[in-house]
């Protein structure tokens, strides 16, 4: 397992990562793909305006060894509340995150 920031190619791979994680388990508080839509294109230059620094600097992602999104972890707001999004088959992440 490895973690890595998030760049801007990241994109679409973390957008079919959450909806995956929703098809698994709808009742579990994952961001659906449109709140990370919202999050890239209003929270991110809203950050920006604010004087904070980019958006998305606070997300990482962890890969298994294939590659595949094992786990992200972000916020969205400048408080840092963050969100936790894990592949069931990879909870004992949790902690690490």
């Amino acid at each position: 397992m490895r973690t890595r920031p998030y760049t801007g190619d990241d994109y679409g791979r973390v957008i079919s990562f959450l909806r995956y994680l929703y098809a698994l388990s709808p009742d579990q508080p994952y961001w659906l793909p449109a709140r990370w839509e919202y999050a890239a294109y209003l929270v991110s230059p809203l950050y920006l305006y604010r004087g904070y620094p980019d958006w998305t600097r606070s997300i990482r992602i962890w890969e298994d060894e294939r590659g595949a999104i094992a786990a992200i972890v972000n916020s969205e707001n400048p408080d840092h509340q963050f969100y936790l999004h894990v592949h069931p088959s990879h909870r004992r992440l949790e902690g690490e995150l």
